[in-house]
């Protein structure tokens, strides 16, 4: 996530839009994956949720940023409304 992020900051395409789907896309993972299996061999769950706290501000601050309601994100992806409901709930 971070190398990925930092990709696009140097090259200047880090936007609000880029940053609120990369980070709800990650939480919408972890939210279908579960924190007990994310990254199992790493057993470090503090550091995990620390990293799940971090995507979570970045898509509360992004979607704020861009004034978009629930419906419009859902309407912009194309990943189940369910998984990014229950992403953005966590966030609330």
């Amino acid at each position: 996530m971070s190398r990925i992020r930092e990709e696009n900051v140097q090259q200047q395409k880090a936007s609000n839009a880029f940053r609120l789907g990369l980070y709800l896309s990650a939480l919408a993972e972890w939210e279908a994956v579960g924190p007990n299996n994310l990254h199992p061999e790493d057993n470090q769950p503090a550091a995990i949720e620390l990293g799940v706290n971090v995507w979570r501000n970045e898509v509360k601050n992004n979607r704020a940023a861009l004034k978009l309601t629930e419906k419009d994100i859902c309407a912009a992806i194309t990943m189940k409304c369910e998984a990014v409901r229950n992403s953005l709930a966590a966030i609330k």
